[in-house]
């Protein structure tokens, strides 16, 4: 990584491929950069993320805003040969103390192995612009210890100000390097965190709309129209078992579907935890019209071919089906989105149980006080009903 300031023929800036608006394929960020090694400009690409329209052209802007300010600044300079395969990351022995560099090397190697390829992705770009930061200041021979909180504040300012990231992305690289820290001091090769001191930015929480009883019966109609029953059972999935769409449900076998309850693999958790939830008997119902249980254990419950195989559908598969349906019934508004099914399962077994603990053991969450925050979320409160004996004046 250099810090030396460049000239604009040793590098173009970032651009958004957008497919065309295909929100079923993958859009990039693309841009060029200089490698001394080969002496010519390399394309690089960074994919965005997003389930809607609005929300990659978001994240583009900040992918493009983050990449140009790096290039202006001359700092991103790629000295490794793109041809030559990639051998498998091998973690040396690092010994106390480590400089900062090493150190990094060293943590990525271990997370690589040990993390989802998603989760390391993110770990990555976050690590590489702490890398491009400390090499532009002359940083990265320090030893771990070396490395003050000064110093951490004065990179979290950077962030958030020369790079003008969102409150989000901010939190995002603060939780990657408060991590990467704690590493070694779990390893007892650094005593205190220099990022430790910092506080997460505040928030604005994703919008996922729930949707009315009114729209559900509608969205219910068109399905049936259109016979496409294995939406409307993939939708029942998310209303009753609360799991995420994505990675939890699309990814679910056939062998997860036990007698009273559904298993969600550590593999596809967002918490890494293999979990259990029950089984309401509507989705029991459903389950046994489809026989689900009949196919074979290892099969995905669901495929492109509408049954029960061997391969699971794509990961947009779903999210544009349901968009097309939204469509349809003019529910334009993009917070209208398939997590809003959970927030609705949410809902409805609130209201017809107001038994908290049973919502969050659905929900998987860790404690009560989750629970309570995400149902005040939704507008939903655990002692609503004290009200009713207040008299008025």
């Amino acid at each position: 990584m250099g810090s030396t300031k460049k000239s604009s023929s040793t590098y173009k800036l970032a651009r958004l491929y957008d497919a065309g608006g295909d929100l079923s394929k993958q859009w990039y960020v693309s841009y060029y950069l200089f490698s001394p090694k080969q002496q010519k400009l390399l394309r690089k690409r960074l994919n965005v993320s997003g389930n809607t329209v609005e929300a990659r052209q978001k994240d583009a802007a900040e992918l493009i805003k983050e990449v140009n300010s790096l290039l202006k600044a001359g700092a991103i300079i790629d000295d490794e040969p793109t041809d030559e395969p990639v051998a498998k990351p091998v973690a040396p022995l690092i010994v106390t103390p480590s400089n900062l560099f090493e150190a990094i090397d060293y943590f990525m190697a271990i997370k690589k192995v040990s993390m989802k390829p998603n989760s390391h992705k993110t770990y990555r770009s976050s690590i590489k612009l702490f890398h491009t930061y400390l090499a532009a200041h002359g940083l990265g021979r320090l030893r771990l210890h070396q490395f003050k909180p000064a110093y951490a504040f004065a990179y979290m300012d950077y962030v958030l100000t020369e790079l003008g990231l969102s409150n989000k992305s901010h939190n995002k690289h603060l939780g990657v390097l408060e991590t990467l820290f704690n590493f070694y001091i779990a390893r007892q090769q650094l005593k205190a965190n220099p990022f430790v001191a910092i506080k997460p930015l505040a928030e604005r929480p994703g919008r996922h709309t729930a949707f009315t009883p009114e729209q559900v019966a509608k969205v219910r109609e068109v399905c049936a129209l259109s016979q496409n029953t294995q939406l409307w059972l993939f939708l029942n999935f998310i209303y009753y078992t609360l799991a995420r769409p994505q990675s939890e449900l699309r990814l679910l076998r056939v062998c997860d579907i036990l007698q009273k309850t559904i298993r969600i693999d550590a593999d596809n958790a967002k918490n890494n935890r293999t979990a259990h939830v029950q089984i309401p008997p509507p989705l029991e119902k459903l389950i046994e019209q489809h026989k689900l249980r009949s196919y074979p254990g290892n099969h995905y419950v669901f495929t492109l071919e509408g049954t029960p195989g061997p391969k699971p559908v794509y990961e947009k598969y779903f999210y544009n089906q349901h968009r097309q349906i939204l469509t349809l019934l003019k529910m334009t508004d993009q917070s209208y989105d398939l997590y809003g099914w959970k927030h609705t399962g949410v809902i409805a077994l609130y209201k017809a149980t107001k038994d908290v603990k049973l919502i969050q053991r659905q929900c998987r969450h860790s404690s009560l006080d989750q629970t309570d925050k995400y149902l005040r979320d939704l507008g939903l409160f655990l002692y609503e009903d004290q009200f009713d004996m207040l008299e008025s004046i």
